[in-house]
């Protein structure tokens, strides 16, 4: 009953067909085509944490969380209510476990900060730790600050979901003057 409480504000939109989770049973699986998914913040009632579209998704829900994988995934990241930034990845994990949300892109991930126009992100994988507002990328790592125009590449990069605060790992950094 835990379960249904806390997933009762999302709502799976699906081609010609909107289940909302409270008319769900405890435990959920199954596969979908043409997916939206909207993820309330825990932290702030009436506020969401993440909008996720995706060609394709599956997934399970039991006990106190979920883990599903989507296809060709479109997010928009939400901070404090509002939109901060968007995540594009050819594949996505997510799961959460209690109040704790974590998304993995994989294939060549790219994430746009909306509240720094022109800051880019791009890496092989990237995980959005959403209960902390922290971004972890590794693999071919490519950073843009829109305000400095500094660039910075590495294997692995760490940052705030505003891309507000960036520290690469093991890599260098130019800047244009």
């Amino acid at each position: 009953m835990r379960l249904l409480k806390r997933f009762q504000p999302i709502l799976f939109s699906l081609p010609l067909l909107s289940l909302p989770l409270h008319a769900a049973p405890p435990s959920l699986g199954g596969h979908a085509q043409g997916i939206t998914v909207n993820l309330p913040d825990p932290k702030l009632p009436g506020k969401l944490l993440c909008e996720i579209r995706a060609d394709s998704a599956s997934g399970q829900s039991a006990g106190n969380g979920f883990l599903g994988q989507m296809r060709n995934v479109h997010a928009r990241l939400y901070q404090q209510g509002r939109l901060s930034a968007t995540l594009d990845a050819p594949q996505a994990t997510g799961n959460s476990v209690g109040k704790s949300v974590v998304v993995t892109g994989t294939g060549r991930v790219t994430v746009i900060s909306l509240s720094q126009p022109g800051t880019k992100l791009l890496a092989d994988t990237v995980v959005w730790y959403a209960s902390i507002n922290k971004l972890q990328a590794t693999g071919h790592v490519f950073y843009r600050d829109g305000k400095s125009g500094a660039t910075m590449t590495g294997p692995r990069l760490l940052a705030d979901t505003k891309l507000k605060s960036v520290q690469i790992v093991s890599g260098h950094a130019t800047a244009r003057l």
